[in-house]
């Protein structure tokens, strides 16, 4: 049931806006012994810390602006559907008395994302099927108060990203009106983009041949990376992470495994480095990866076959007191 939840959109965890600041904390959803909970790690590896102890699965994390607080998917435990899944909100501290979940949406919410003033979650509502169409709706990150339904349009939707100047949230989509209980996925899909406040059509970000998945913004706003995959020989496909120039149109791709398939990326705050699941080196296991943002070497921060199934993997910045 976790990994059902984990495989929505192709196996896509949402990705975030990586907000201005110094590179903290990386968030990160791990899998082990039929449970996903949350997991803080610093770039450098060190200093792990468990956030949450749920007995269903915690899952997709992303952090807040001001690096304080963490919004994430939670299940519940036993044979509850993946319909069943909430929206909730805590501080970047491990889950005890002092520091409990609160609850913002109903269920079947996915893909939650933080406005850049941290006063709002966007997040993809599955009136159906978390398989079936979404649409983005937006609500207070303190209580989940002021619901607001930015879309209407019955169209098959994964993956969020609120643009750091506020005025776009990105997503994927294939873009067309999906009226069964499972639309299709993957090879079609595209990165579109909205306007916030729900007006005006969806803007198309990469309209390519290939599909893509995942989206996140850098934090100036100026770039997007994301996740394209191409067909090989025999029915197989290969994900590579991507980067996109919004002002010039250039795409380099900062993974170029030919081999593995690499998912799932953030920016740094500092917007130097792009956090994503992916294999380091001659490794055959996904692993957390952080590379240069413009391409380079890859530092592994995290191994799934040493610490269990690491996935979602988001990037927040140092807390301040200068942020709201």
């Amino acid at each position: 049931m976790g990994l059902a939840l984990l495989m929505v959109g192709g196996f896509e965890e949402p990705a975030e806006a990586a907000y201005p600041g110094e590179n903290g904390k990386i968030v990160f959803a791990r899998f082990v012994d039929g449970q996903s909970d949350l997991y803080a790690i610093n770039p450098d590896g060190s200093g792990e810390t468990r956030i949450t102890t749920h007995e269903g699965n915690d899952l997709y994390p992303v952090v807040s602006p001001n690096g304080k607080k963490i919004a994430f998917v939670r299940n519940p435990p036993g044979d509850a559907s993946e319909y069943e899944a909430t929206i909730f909100v805590m501080k970047l501290a491990p889950e005890g008395k002092d520091n409990r979940p609160v609850r913002l949406t109903k269920t079947g919410s996915l893909f939650p994302t933080f406005s850049p003033d941290g006063k709002k979650i966007a997040f993809l509502r599955y009136p159906g099927s978390i398989f079936g169409s979404a649409e983005i709706v937006v609500v207070n990150a303190k209580d989940g108060s002021r619901k607001k339904k930015l879309t209407d349009d019955r169209t098959q939707k994964s993956n969020l990203a609120w643009a750091p100047d506020g005025r776009r949230i990105a997503y994927t989509s294939n873009n067309r009106i999906c009226e069964e209980a499972f639309c299709s996925y993957n090879s079609d899909q595209d990165v579109f983009a909205i306007n916030s406040d729900g007006s005006g059509p969806p803007t198309n970000l990469t309209n390519s041949p290939e599909g893509e998945l995942s989206v996140a913004f850098s934090p100036d706003g100026g770039q997007i990376a994301f996740v394209r995959f191409f067909y090989k020989p025999g029915g197989n496909s290969e994900h590579e992470v991507l980067v996109k120039d919004l002002i010039t149109g250039a795409e380099t791709n900062i993974s170029n495994d030919p081999v593995n398939s690499d998912i799932q990326p953030a920016f740094s705050p500092d917007g130097t480095k792009i956090v994503f699941l992916g294999h380091a080196g001659l490794s055959d296991q996904l692993e957390i990866v952080i590379t240069d943002a413009a391409g380079g070497s890859d530092q592994t921060i995290g191994s799934l076959a040493i610490v269990g199934f690491d996935s979602g993997p988001d990037w927040g910045p140092e807390p301040t007191r200068s942020r709201n």
